[in-house]
């Protein structure tokens, strides 16, 4: 089973996926931020047998919420009954600049930046997750 992360935007949403073992975050998809966005999501859930939803959660330089963050509470609940998976926030601080640090060091362009951006910073978020979650059972 995958885990799934999402960079919530007001316009695009970018997606990264583990891998089966649940060891390696990386960029999957971005999507529009439109009316088909659930089915969209709910659409990758199936086909790569997501087991868990977290979602970056993005706080101000004083650890405060923010506008944005009511938004993306509102879509992690609306998510959380559509898939009836656990959502979990978070902290997404400085994925973005990470995101453009890694892009610049790959030598995209400046064009296609804007098309992986999101789901770059979904793999950041979703690969600390990874190295940071408590292990489960075992060794």
């Amino acid at each position: 089973m995958r885990i799934m992360a999402i960079d919530y935007g007001d316009a695009r949403v970018g997606i990264a996926l583990s891998d089966p073992l649940q060891i390696i975050g990386s960029p999957f998809v971005i999507l529009q931020n439109d009316g088909q966005l659930f089915d969209q999501i709910e659409a990758i859930i199936r086909g790569q047998s997501v087991s868990e939803i977290i979602v970056g959660w993005p706080l101000n330089s004083k650890g405060c919420e923010t506008v944005q963050t009511r938004k993306i509470a509102d879509f992690a609940e609306s998510l959380r009954s559509r898939t009836g998976l656990p959502v979990t926030p978070v902290d997404e601080d400085f994925t973005t600049a990470d995101a453009n640090l890694c892009m610049r060091e790959a030598g995209i362009s400046r064009k296609k930046k804007k098309g992986y951006r999101d789901s770059i910073a979904a793999s950041l978020i979703l690969q600390h997750y990874l190295e940071t979650r408590p292990k489960r059972g075992g060794v």
